[in-house]
C-alpha cells in the first residue's frame, strides 16, 4: 500500500482512483489498542466516475503482536549469541594459557628434563601428555568456532589420511 502521512494524501491516493492498502493501530470503544489492516477501493457507477467506496477493516491485533515479541526476542537472542561468543573467548584464551604450560613441563620431564623417571610414571605422563593435548585442541575449536561465527575464519583445505583421523 501507498504511504499516507495526512488525509490529504489518502483522498489523493482515493480520487487517483487506485485502491490504498495500508495498517494503523487504532481503539476499541473499550481503549483498548487493536491493529487494523484496511483494504480501501472505489466504486464505479456505470459513467465510470466513483460513487462511493467499500472498506474492509480486519483485527490483525494476535499477528502484529505476535510480530512484536518476535521481533524482541530476536534481538535478545542476537545479544545472547554476542555474549556466547564474548564467554567463549575469554574462556578459552583463559583455558588455553595454562593448559599449554601444562603440557610444556610434562614434556620436559618425558624429555629428561627433570632426571630419569621409571617406565611406569613415564606411561602415565604420557596419558597425561596426550590428554593435554586433547583439551588444547578442543579449546583451540571453541576459539575456532567463534572465528568462523564472526566471519573472522579462513578455510585451509588440506588432504588428509581419513583412515589416521578416524584412528585418532
Amino acid at each position: 500500500g501507498a504511504s499516507i502521512q495526512t488525509i490529504d494524501d489518502l483522498w489523493y491516493i482515493l480520487q487517483s482512483k487506485n485502491i490504498w492498502k495500508g495498517t494503523t493501530k487504532n481503539f476499541t470503544k473499550q481503549r483498548l489498542f487493536i491493529w487494523l489492516s484496511i483494504v480501501i477501493s472505489p466504486l464505479y457507477d456505470s459513467n465510470n466516475n466513483i460513487r462511493e467506496y467499500i472498506i474492509i477493516a480486519t483485527d490483525i491485533s494476535d499477528i502484529s503482536i505476535g510480530r512484536e515479541h518476535l521481533k524482541k526476542s530476536f534481538d535478545k537472542l542476537k545479544l545472547l549469541d554476542i555474549k556466547k561468543n564474548d564467554f567463549l573467548n575469554i574462556a578459552s584464551h583463559e583455558l588455553r594459557t595454562p593448559m599449554t604450560a601444562i603440557q610444556g613441563y610434562i614434556a620436559m620431564i618425558l624429555e629428561g628434563d627433570a632426571g630419569e623417571i621409571n617406565p611406569e610414571v613415564h606411561l602415565y605422563l604420557t596419558q597425561v601428555y596426550v590428554s593435554s593435548k586433547r583439551l588444547i585442541d578442543l579449546i583451540n575449536d571453541m576459539l575456532d568456532i567463534s572465528k568462523l561465527e564472526s566471519g573472522k575464519e579462513v578455510f585451509e583445505i588440506i588432504e588428509t589420511d581419513i583412515v589416521r583421523l578416524i584412528a585418532d
